[in-house]
């Protein structure tokens, strides 16, 4: 037997939500009946989202930011809560990654990556 919950009149804020995890987190909160706001860097990706079916009577707007400058953070928080009101669900995907063998990774990398997030 399925779960059904019910979360219309909620509002979920899905940071990396241009594609993998967010996307499919994105469409089962849809389904549940929650307005989305999808956020991502990259516009042209977010885009694609956009097309996907989201399901439910739900509303999903897209929001372009970069959770790692403080900036977008807040302008994309004050244009959520202009187009919805304020979240009460909050996914925080959005990631980072270095890409590189480990015996050419070094602790100061590796420490200023962490400055960035």
């Amino acid at each position: 037997m399925a779960m059904k919950i019910d979360l219309s009149g909620r509002t979920a804020v899905i940071t990396g939500a241009s594609r993998g995890l967010g996307e499919s987190m994105a469409r089962a909160l849809s389904e549940a009946g929650a307005q989305i706001a999808l956020v991502a860097r990259d516009v042209k990706r977010l885009g694609v989202g956009t097309r996907c079916d989201y399901g439910g009577a739900a509303t999903a707007a897209l929001f372009v930011g970069d959770v790692t400058r403080e900036a977008d953070v807040a302008a994309v928080a004050r244009a959520v809560t202009e187009r919805f009101g304020h979240p009460q669900i909050l996914i925080n995907n959005a990631g980072s990654n270095i890409r590189k063998d480990l015996v050419d990774f070094r602790w100061r990398s590796f420490a200023a990556s962490w400055t960035r997030v």
